[in-house]
C-alpha cells in the first residue's frame, strides 16, 4: 500500500485572508547540525517522501500543518515529519518551520508560487502551491454583465472591528474558499442603500456559508462628495456594526486609480443601491441587481436575465387591511393610535399615513416563516426609506417583529421582502 514517491502536486491558489501571525519558524535553509541517530535510522531503506495534505489551501495569516510520510520498499508508510529537514522555496510567500516541535508548520505571508520540501538522507518530497492562478486576461476597463471584471482593489479595505485587510482582485482570484464576490455600490445619502446594507448584514452568515464574500462600496458620502475607505468604514459601521465580517471600502481608496469603480461601473449602475456578483473561478460578472442568495447558492446558473422570485399569496382579500387599495403613497390609509390587521396579499406594498403630532412607536408582527415583511418611513422625494443620520428610519430584520420609533406625521410603507406575502398586525402607539 505504498504511497507515490517523489510526488509533486500543484494546488491552485493562495487564498487572501486577514493578515496576522501564525505558528512556525524560518523558511530558509536550516543550520546544519547533522542528522540525529533516529533520522539516520529512518533514512535506511527510504525510497520516497510524500507530503500531505496535497489538497491544502494556504491562507495568509492562517497556520497550516503539513506531514511528511516516508515510503519504504516492502513496508508501511511512516510519519517522518519530525525527522525530515523542511525548506521553502519562497519564504517571502510562505515559510515552513524546521524547528523541533513545530516541523512542517507553514506560515503564509502573501500570494505567489511556493514549494515546500521535506528531505531525509538523500530522498526528498515536494508540494507546490500557486500554480495555475493567473488572472483572466480578457477584461475591459468597464464592468459589463457576463464579462470578466477588470482587476481592481482598495487600499485600505476594512474588515471586522476596523482591521485593515488586503483587498486585491488578482489575489482574491486565487482564494478557493470563495465562490462569489457580492459587491453593493451605494452612497451615504441613499436611504435604500442603508436598508440594503443592513439586510446584507443579516444575511451575511448564510452568504458566507454559501461561499460568498460581501463588499460594501461607498461611492459618495452624505454630501455627495467622493469618500475614501476611512469615511466609508465609519458610515457602514453605524449600519452593520463594527464587528461584522463584511468588507467596507470607499471608492476614493480604489486601485489602480482613485474612484476607479465609479468610472468602471457606470454602465451597470442605474440607481442606488446596485449589487454586482462576480464568480471567482473565472472572475466574470454573473449577476446585477439579482436576489443575492439564489445567485451565491448556484453561481454556475445563467443569471443574465432578470430574476424575480415568484409571488405566492399567503393571504387573500379577507385578510387585507381597512383602506385597501393603499398600494401607492397617494392611496395611503390614514391611521391614528391603535391596532390594525392587514396583509401583503398581492405583490404591491401597503402605505399608511400616520397622523400623530408627537413621538410614536410602530410595531409590525407577522410570521417570518410565511413571509418576510419590512416597514419604513417612506420618503416620496427619493422613493425610498427616509434616512436620518445615515440610517433608514424603519425596521428590516429577519425576525417575526419589526419595530421602530419616530415623531410627527409620516408616510409608512409595509412591504414584502423579495415578493414575500404574509398577514400582519400593525400597532401604532403614541408616546
Amino acid at each position: 500500500m505504498g504511497l507515490r514517491a517523489w510526488a509533486v502536486w500543484s494546488v491552485i491558489g493562495l487564498a487572501l485572508g486577514c493578515t496576522g501571525g501564525g505558528g512556525g519558524g524560518g523558511g530558509g535553509e536550516p543550520e546544519d547540525m547533522g542528522p540525529s541517530a533516529e533520522a539516520m535510522a529512518a533514512a535506511e531503506g527510504l525510497t520516497g517522501i510524500v507530503l500531505a495534505p496535497a489538497s491544502a489551501r494556504l491562507t495568509p495569516g492562517v497556520p497550516r500543518q503539513f506531514t511528511a510520510y516516508g515510503e519504504y520498499e516492502g513496508g508501511e508508510p511512516r510519519d517522518i515529519t519530525a525527522l525530515a529537514t523542511w525548506t521553502s522555496t519562497a519564504p517571502e510567500v510562505a515559510e515552513i518551520s524546521n524547528e523541533p516541535g513545530s516541523k512542517g508548520l507553514a506560515t503564509v505571508h502573501g500570494t505567489g508560487a511556493v514549494t515546500f520540501r521535506a528531505t531525509l538522507g538523500e530522498v526528498h518530497g515536494e508540494l507546490s502551491f500557486g500554480g495555475g492562478c493567473d488572472y483572466p486576461e480578457e477584461f475591459d476597463a468597464h464592468f459589463a454583465l457576463g464579462e470578466v471584471v477588470a482587476p481592481f482593489g482598495f487600499e485600505p479595505a476594512y474588515g471586522a472591528n476596523g482591521e485593515a485587510v488586503p483587498f486585491d482582485m488578482r489575489a482574491l482570484h486565487c482564494d478557493e474558499s470563495v465562490r462569489t464576490f457580492v459587491f453593493m455600490f451605494g452612497t451615504g445619502w441613499c436611504g435604500a442603500c442603508s436598508a440594503m446594507a443592513q439586510r446584507l448584514s443579516q444575511e451575511n452568515a448564510a452568504i458566507e456559508a454559501a461561499g460568498g464574500k460581501v463588499i460594501l462600496v461607498e461611492l459618495e458620502d452624505a454630501d455627495s462628495a467622493p469618500v475614501d475607505s476611512d469615511g466609508a468604514r465609519q458610515h457602514w459601521d453605524r449600519l452593520i456594526g463594527a464587528g461584522s465580517t463584511i468588507v467596507r471600502v470607499g471608492d476614493q481608496s480604489s486601485t489602480p486609480g482613485s474612484n476607479f469603480v465609479t468610472s468602471a461601473a457606470r454602465n451597470i449602475i442605474s440607481g442606488y443601491p446596485t449589487t454586482m456578483i462576480v464568480r471567482r473561478s473565472d472572475m466574470r460578472i454573473i449577476a446585477v441587481n439579482q436576489p443575492i442568495m439564489p445567485v451565491v447558492s448556484d453561481p454556475e446558473a445563467d443569471w443574465t436575465e432578470p430574476f424575480i422570485p415568484p409571488f405566492t399569496a399567503n393571504c387573500g382579500p379577507a385578510q387585507e387591511e381597512p383602506g385597501e387599495p393603499n398600494d401607492t403613497p397617494e392611496q395611503a390609509t390614514p391611521i391614528a393610535a391603535g391596532e390594525f390587521n392587514g396583509g401583503i396579499c398581492t405583490p404591491a406594498p401597503d402605505f399608511f399615513q400616520v397622523d400623530i403630532d408627537g413621538p410614536w412607536r410602530l410595531t409590525l408582527n407577522f410570521t417570518h416563516s410565511r413571509g418576510d415583511l419590512d416597514v419604513f418611513v417612506w420618503d416620496v422625494t427619493t422613493e425610498g426609506p427616509l434616512q436620518q443620520n445615515g440610517q433608514p428610519v424603519g425596521s428590516a430584520n429577519i425576525a417575526n417583529q419589526e419595530q421602530f420609533e419616530f415623531a410627527g406625521p409620516a408616510l409608512v410603507q409595509v412591504a414584502g421582502y423579495q415578493n414575500a406575502s404574509a398577514e400582519y398586525r400593525l400597532t401604532l402607539e403614541a408616546l
